[in-house]
């Protein structure tokens, strides 16, 4: 069996004789930034590899619906979370780590690269200014005070851009927070996005707010989605007035549901159908 998540992996096939070959598409490979003056040679290359593959997994809607109209062997399958690591969060033993245990309450957290083409700093920023007395936590690598980006967080005084946090403690990090939030842009490159991060977070009990993805759509009865600047504000206010006990049931139910032991689980029936239907 061959599995592949990249759409350059299409020239290597021909030297990798397989069983099954599995195109794992979890991206919009080609409104990445830095495809931007090879989109044209991208496009190709991915539209050769999904109609070559056997079986294709898809993680969003917007995938899904491209990548079916190539392969009639297509499933959408979105990514899922780490349930026992995070829920670490909730665990009276888990400590606080010291670089937040003395921050400013309410903490607002996000974990993840933080890179400007995807992460909406002004709304962020805009958070921050509504709520100077706040702390805005950010952890992750990446500069968010660079070149690149179109707002200086760290001119302000309540953000605290901690850097990379090894996996095995974002839990404790998570646990200082009163609400976690995933502020992504709008964009034709997050329209083909589903946050690794979301299930990670529902994980914790807090209340998530995110931004308003196609692919979050059909969460949003156990998060709190954003569609513009004002909007987000708002729905961080509301999940920090409501604390973490309202609707962590249900939140924490949804996680469950979408595990990596469940995942594989339906990775693997669907591999299996796939070859039994190419063995008749």
């Amino acid at each position: 069996m061959v599995w592949v998540y990249h759409p350059e992996a299409v020239r290597a096939l021909r030297h990798l004789p397989a069983r099954l070959t599995c195109y794992d598409c979890v991206d919009d490979w080609a409104t990445f930034p830095q495809y931007a003056a090879r989109r044209a040679e991208i496009v190709a290359l991915e539209e050769s590899l999904a109609r070559r593959a056997d079986l294709l997994f898809v993680t969003a809607p917007k995938l899904f619906a491209a990548k079916r109209a190539l392969n009639p062997h297509t499933h959408l399958v979105p990514n899922v979370g780490d349930y026992d690591h995070f829920a670490r969060a909730m665990d009276p033993a888990t400590p606080l780590p010291d670089d937040v245990a003395d921050l400013a309450r309410p903490i607002v957290g996000f974990v993840g690269t933080l890179d400007d083409y995807k992460v909406n700093v002004d709304w962020v920023a805009r958070l921050a200014r509504a709520h100077p007395h706040w702390s805005l936590l950010l952890i992750g690598p990446g500069g968010v005070a660079g070149e690149s980006s179109r707002v200086d967080l760290t001119a302000l005084p309540n953000v605290h851009a901690l850097g990379y946090r090894p996996y095995a403690d974002l839990p404790a990090y998570l646990k200082a927070c009163a609400v976690c939030i995933i502020p992504y842009r709008l964009s034709d490159h997050t329209a083909g996005v589903f946050p690794i991060k979301f299930f990670e977070m529902l994980a914790t009990g807090r209340p998530v707010v995110a931004t308003a993805l196609p692919a979050l759509q059909p969460y949003a009865g156990v998060a709190r989605l954003a569609h513009t600047a004002e909007e987000f504000v708002r729905q961080v206010e509301k999940g920090v007035a409501e604390g973490p006990v309202a609707g962590r049931y249900q939140r924490l139910a949804v996680a469950r549901r979408h595990t990596w032991e469940h995942r594989v689980d339906q990775l693997e029936s669907l591999v299996r159908q796939r070859l039994e239907e190419m063995a008749r």
